[in-house]
């Protein structure tokens, strides 16, 4: 056999491309998603009241009236802080009633993704017919100051759609997961068309969680999943406050994709007056 025919018969390898290894890794994730919570659960959303505001002006107007002397800077500017208050402000988190939910696009970094639809956590019904979860036993023993704890009587209870696609990040780790895949498939062409740029995200996603946060991609997150979740509120990789996960106070998923929750209605919370009753039931 001719040398000529060999090397036209030898396989060739296609070379390494990191964009579509990237591509075959977020699907993976979307496909591990269906089965991960809340899929096949019941969510609570307990609507967190400050004080009794119907409408986005009148919570505006609260800020630039009550709270003027810690609301704006020796110049009479509104500090940002303030102002990111109020832009932020929705019915999901500021006011009364069950939100008006839409899909939303949460904005880019940070250790939690801001102006999601709503946040929620597994519902678990009790024997006296009320209802909890993870963030109201948190608010109700205490995990909040007192001010922040009037939230009412009744929460709101939604069922899961089937199929929702859950993005589960627990960990600094996984945070460092997400981050990796998508600065690559946020590239145009290749991950390598500029090295030193992609030398610079690398550093950043993977000096710590702390650093994480400064461009975190919840926007491209949201495109390709219906939620974020965490489960893990230990924080096996806790390592304070440069550990991604840190500030996640208890089991809770964030919405981007609304549609994918039915509302069956309003629920009695469980109250801290329940929880005494039967703690003194028990001794």
């Amino acid at each position: 056999m001719r040398l000529t025919e060999l090397t036209r018969r030898k396989k060739v390898v296609a070379p390494y491309d990191p964009v579509e290894r990237e591509r075959e890794m977020l699907e993976y994730y979307k496909e591990q998603g269906m089965t991960k919570m809340p899929n096949g659960t019941k969510q609570l959303f307990v609507p967190r009241k400050v004080e009794s505001y119907h409408t986005k002006k009148e919570f505006s107007d609260y800020i630039f009236q009550n709270r003027a002397q810690y609301a704006y800077d020796d110049e009479g500017n509104l500090k940002p802080e303030y102002q990111r208050m109020i832009d932020l402000a929705n019915e999901s988190i500021m006011f009364e009633g069950a939100p008006i939910l839409v899909n939303t696009t949460p904005n880019v970094g940070g250790q939690k993704p801001t102006n999601s639809a709503l946040w929620t956590s597994t519902a678990k019904e009790k024997s006296n017919g009320k209802w909890t979860s993870s963030w109201n036993d948190f608010v109700q023993e205490g995990g909040l100051p007192d001010k922040m704890k009037g939230q009412g009587q009744l929460g709101y209870l939604y069922d899961v759609k089937p199929g929702t696609t859950v993005c589960e990040i627990d960990s600094t780790n996984d945070a460092k997961c997400m981050y990796e895949m998508f600065a690559t498939l946020g590239r145009e062409n290749t991950a390598y068309a500029d090295p030193e740029e992609w030398k610079r995200i690398r550093e950043i996603g993977f000096d710590s969680g702390y650093l994480l946060q400064k461009d975190f991609p919840w926007q491209h997150i949201a495109r390709h999943f219906d939620c974020v979740h965490h489960y893990n509120f230990g924080r096996s990789s806790y390592d304070g406050f440069s550990d991604f996960t840190y500030g996640y106070d208890c089991e809770s998923t964030a919405w981007f994709k609304s549609d994918h929750l039915t509302l069956l209605g309003k629920v009695p919370l469980w109250t801290a007056a329940d929880m005494k009753q039967e703690r003194d039931a028990d001794d």
